[in-house]
């Protein structure tokens, strides 16, 4: 969306139609973040970027990009992260590039070698196939699907009674994009979804369900109230992290993947699995290591998939 800015145009009004440009470029998936990012730059600078001429705000962006680099973290008092760093410079950039303002050649994100994600030992596997039998239904069969489909958070609490075909053994998920996939359902999974979708398509749960979720798969009791509602993505966390010591849900997502690379899944299957949109996504995140690692995703096998 494009507009026009003279050299009267203020900061404020700037933010506010770069916000509008990012709804209606549907780019608002992180709105918050960015305009958080572009306020506090205007904040640094202290006089409107219209106002400014382009060498004098090209000097501007290099002190500032400076600054952030020694910036300290006020609750911690740690330097900002490099990733940080990095999505600051990738915020700026493309407000820049809105702007049709010229951007410094050194003005450019940094290079932040990718962590590999972590995924469960065997040890780990077998304390949280113990504590899922102290869970109730529904909590178990929720843990169960983050382990045995690899789904995401956003993705697990969306997914809805027709997305779930049992007598198929396919799920099927609405990933990043709208884009949907089909994943198979493993037997373990399929046995701790059944009695749980027979309860969930009963009666009881029919009419306590709010209208706006009765078709969503994984709901609970509302906050002092008798209906029923989607989980929040806090619950599930604090779900999956009371089975093991700061255990996240996608942990789960990446000890999935990396079973299925151990087991010999094409990485363009498995890359299409998980949902990402390129394979190199997954190249970069899972790695194929050792013969130990081989045979701790075969224990992994046995413990979990039988």
């Amino acid at each position: 969306m494009k507009i026009k800015v003279n050299n009267k145009t203020s900061n404020e009004g700037l933010l506010k139609a770069y916000r509008r440009s990012l709804i209606t470029d549907r780019k608002d998936r992180q709105l918050s973040p960015r305009l958080s990012c572009i306020h506090q730059l205007m904040e640094y600078l202290g006089k409107d970027i219209c106002r400014m001429t382009d060498d004098a705000l090209g000097v501007a962006l290099m002190k500032y990009l400076d600054h952030i680099k020694r910036r300290h973290v006020h609750w911690s008092g740690d330097k900002l992260r490099e990733s940080t760093i990095r999505n600051y410079v990738h915020y700026i950039r493309g407000f820049m590039l809105w702007l049709g303002r010229p951007i410094p050649a050194q003005f450019r994100p940094l290079h932040v070698p990718r962590r590999m994600g972590r995924f469960l030992d065997i040890n780990e596997i077998k304390s949280v196939l113990v504590s899922l039998k102290q869970l109730d239904l529904m909590n178990r069969a929720v843990v169960k699907t983050l382990m045995m489909t690899g789904i995401r958070l956003d993705e697990l609490i969306t997914l809805t009674i027709s997305n779930v075909r049992l007598e198929m053994g396919l799920i099927t998920v609405m990933g990043k994009g709208k884009k949907e996939r089909t994943i198979p359902i493993p037997a373990p999974l399929k046995s701790a979804l059944s009695p749980y979708m027979k309860k969930r398509l009963g009666r009881v749960f029919k009419h306590k369900v709010i209208i706006r979720d009765k078709n969503i798969l994984f709901v609970k009791p509302c906050k002092n109230s008798t209906k029923m509602r989607r989980l929040y993505p806090r619950y599930v966390e604090r779900l999956v992290a009371s089975l093991h010591h700061d255990l996240h849900p996608h942990a789960l997502r990446r000890t999935y993947a990396t079973w299925l690379l151990y087991k010999g899944v094409p990485l363009p299957n498995v890359s299409e699995m998980l949902g990402h949109a390129r394979t190199s996504t997954t190249a970069n995140i899972y790695t194929i290591p050792t013969k130990q690692g081989r045979k701790m995703i075969k224990d992994i096998s046995k413990e979990i998939f039988g």
